[in-house]
């Protein structure tokens, strides 16, 4: 009697066993269902809103068209021998202020604040520019252009220069199409026709070129004209299809400012 009721209490603990494992791997077995389901659910959510901020996108207007266009052209002007550029805070910081040097209203006044030359800096370049304030450099002597006074702010011109001044690139643009991203993200493809490279002081060009190499290096024209004859908008119908596209990107600050961010060209 006694071994038939050892029995009968193995018997139970072994059926309590069986229960409490049963259910245990039931709830591994649930809480893995559940945690899938609510993982896969969060992340087509996350799709789902990035699809959504994808989807926000619209034309360029007319006036925003006019406002890039006009900043492409001076870009072009000092900087077109650096394309493509992939990221502009990493082009080199010397360029940037000397861009904006080029620039100023009253070119190489006695004293310049740093102020006047953040402020061209933060209006073709944006707010996030990665620009640290420094003497600005002659790019062909590289003598001190500006000396910088950390202390007060202010540029002081250094009138030590024998020599004419630098190039740079006149252009023609033609607005292809354009794109806004999520009311930041302004995209514009464009062709641009180069004149002949500008070393200094020149006169009206015969020769233009699709790229900024073949302007500087005055090779491989694809218009050629008489001196005097003026470029026009039937010369670019002629020689489009040949353009590469440039395409500029640019994100807009709190300011308004838009800030060049990359140059691509295809």
């Amino acid at each position: 009697m006694k071994e038939k009721k050892e029995g009968r209490g193995k018997i139970v603990v072994i059926v309590l066993l069986t229960l409490l494992l049963i259910g245990n791997c039931s709830y591994i077995a649930y809480d893995h269902f559940f945690a899938s389901a609510k993982k896969e659910a969060k992340e087509e959510k996350k799709t789902t809103k990035k699809k959504e901020k994808e989807v926000e996108k619209r034309d360029l207007s007319l006036a925003e068209e006019k406002i890039l266009l006009d900043q492409i052209k001076e870009y072009n002007l000092y900087l077109a021998d650096l394309y493509p550029i992939q990221d502009i805070k990493k082009t080199e910081n010397q360029t940037k202020l000397l861009f904006a040097y080029y620039h100023l209203e009253e070119k190489n006044k006695e004293e310049v604040m740093q102020g006047d030359i953040q402020k061209i800096v933060n209006s073709y370049f944006g707010e996030d520019n990665g620009v640290s304030y420094e003497s600005i450099q002659c790019p062909i002597d590289g003598k001190d252009l500006y000396q910088y006074d950390q202390t007060t702010r202010i540029y002081t011109y250094v009138d030590d220069h024998q020599h004419s001044g630098s190039g740079f690139y006149n252009t023609h643009n033609y607005f292809i199409d354009g794109s806004v991203y999520n009311e930041e993200e302004f995209v514009i493809n464009v062709h641009v026709i180069y004149e002949e490279y500008c070393k200094s002081e020149c006169g009206p060009s015969s020769n233009y070129y699709k790229t900024a190499k073949d302007a500087f290096d005055l090779e491989n024209a694809i218009i050629e004209k008489e001196e005097e004859e003026e470029f026009s908008d039937g010369d670019y119908e002629k020689v489009k299809s040949q353009l590469p596209t440039t395409t500029y990107t640019f994100i807009k600050d709190k300011d308004g400012n838009y800030g060049l961010r990359k140059v691509e060209i295809k």
